[in-house]
């Protein structure tokens, strides 16, 4: 301006300006969306639909856009100081341009809106973090190592009947008991972890629904005696299945399963009436077993077994145990089926894997909420980094004054970073009220573990406040080193 030139130019000059700046930070920001795009679907293949995954235009354009009107609103507290005057004010001893308390003040909100957006990500991340270590921790009720299992599908055309249905499960049950290497092996309509799980209602005998109600219901999984043996599930009352049992209807309950509908009393023994069949032969409970985490790590561990020979399907599952290593059984298992029909399918795999392949949605999840949460860490320490940092250069001949008059290094560092974390706890307070309000979202997503949990906030805040005060004793470090003569000199 003391140059001759308007006030318009400037503006415009500075507008351009930030709008390159928007624009250079927006194609940084489209590339590394691709790049990690490329790392999602390389990572991530059992996402779904993550191979159609692309940089849609709507999102390219909205990315753009949001850089234009960003550069925008960075120019306009400058350009008001520029339309109000203060340009005026610039002398010859002083850079002062647009550095008045407005612009700080409009760096200092934007500072705060950082921290409250990355708390509630970092809290999400935390509750999601917390929730998966504790499902790792879940007992599944047996150990998986070692154990195999082998689906098989029987085609009606060369197994029209029951008869011969239930002939070929027990040659096959039968032949791989028998093969070398092989402690335990039997069969199963469901192998855990059952996502679905097979329902079934059913009315107690002792204790029947009032009139109007509708029957309770469990997970019902058909099984051979040889399947409590293949996993290792304890008899914990009764028995299991037995020869006899081909004709007399019974079941076998979980332990959650007694606790529930006989608290403090023997379920051995006890009586239902299975899928609203009143006219049936009533089923008797002949045993309880331990619990196992049929419905996954985080489901329910209620469950009813049922005898194959009274309702084996054409589809099942042959779970083995054996102690000649997985890729030795299942070759053995194959082996023994391929014996008995050579045109059956098979799909192989191992307990150990299934369970681990339950954790990958917890998994996915808290890796996608950690990276978005990173990213906000990342920037609003970088943000109150840089506003820190310019506020020291701004004030560098105030801080030299102090110091000659005989001010302590470690004063003049501590009124920057208490000053800087003046922006944290504020935008810290906001997040907290932020993260309350919408802990619930993901209240479907954790597993023991509350939306609101006290611990799991506490570290966050900590941890995000810990980040802030780094980022702010680097500039207030670089305060305290400040010569005094140096700063009053070159200013």
């Amino acid at each position: 301006v003391m140059l001759g030139a308007s006030r318009g130019r400037i503006a415009r000059l500075l507008v351009t300006e930030n709008l390159i700046l928007t624009l250079a930070a927006a194609i940084m920001g489209l590339a590394l969306a691709a790049l990690g795009l490329r790392l999602a679907v390389a990572l991530l293949p059992d996402l779904p639909r993550i191979q159609n995954a692309a940089l849609d235009w709507r999102a390219v354009a909205f990315a753009v856009s949001a850089a234009i009107v960003s550069g925008f609103l960075v120019s306009l507290s400058p350009v008001a100081a520029l339309a109000s005057g203060a340009a005026r004010s610039i002398r010859s001893d002083a850079r002062r341009a647009g550095t008045g308390r407005g612009t700080n003040a409009v760096r200092g909100a934007l500072v705060v809106a950082e921290f409250a957006l990355a708390l509630p990500l970092l809290t999400g991340a935390g509750l999601l973090l917390n929730s998966f270590l504790r499902l790792q921790q879940v007992d599944p009720g047996f150990d998986p190592s070692g154990v195999v299992a082998v689906g098989v599908s029987l085609p009606k055309a060369r197994y029209p009947g029951q008869p011969e249905v239930q002939r070929f499960w027990r040659q096959a049950e039968q032949r791989i008991a028998e093969m070398p290497g092989v402690s335990a092996g039997g069969l199963a309509s469901e192998i855990p972890p059952d996502r679905s799980g097979n329902y079934d209602n059913f009315n107690l005998i002792d204790h029947p629904v009032a009139t109007g109600q509708s029957e309770p219901t469990a997970p019902w999984y058909y099984v051979t005696s040889g399947y409590f043996a293949a996993l290792g599930i304890k008899v914990l009352d009764g028995r299991v299945f037995i020869a006899a049992d081909s004709t007399n209807p019974v079941v076998v309950v979980s332990r959650s399963w007694a606790s529930r509908f006989f608290p403090n009393e023997q379920a051995v023994g006890r009586q239902l009436v299975q899928g609203g069949c009143y006219d049936c032969a009533h089923t008797t409970i002949v045993g309880v077993v331990a619990d196992v985490k049929n419905l996954g790590l985080a489901g329910s561990s209620e469950a009813v077994y049922g005898p194959i020979v009274q309702n084996g399907g054409r589809s099942m599952q042959l779970v083995v145990r054996s102690t000649a290593g997985t890729a030795a059984t299942l070759r053995t298992v194959r082996e023994g089926l391929h014996a008995l029909d050579s045109e059956l399918p098979q799909e192989e795999s191992t307990l150990g894997e299934r369970f681990h392949d339950s954790l990958s949605d917890p998994r996915r999840w808290t890796g996608m909420l950690s990276a978005f949460a990173g990213v906000g860490v990342v920037l609003a320490a970088l943000g109150i980094f840089g506003l820190m940092s310019y506020v020291v250069r701004q004030r560098r001949r105030e801080i030299g004054v102090r110091l000659a008059l005989g001010a302590q290094p470690r004063s003049v560092s501590r009124l920057i970073v208490v000053r800087g974390m003046r922006y944290a706890a504020a935008g810290t307070a906001i997040g907290l009220v932020a993260t309350l309000v919408l802990a619930n979202r993901i209240k479907t997503l954790l597993f023991e573990v509350t939306p609101t949990d006290g611990v799991t906030i506490t570290v966050v805040m900590a941890l995000l406040l810990s980040v802030a005060f780094l980022a702010c004793w680097l500039p207030g470090r670089r305060a305290g080193r400040i010569r005094p003569l140096e700063a009053i000199s070159t200013e």
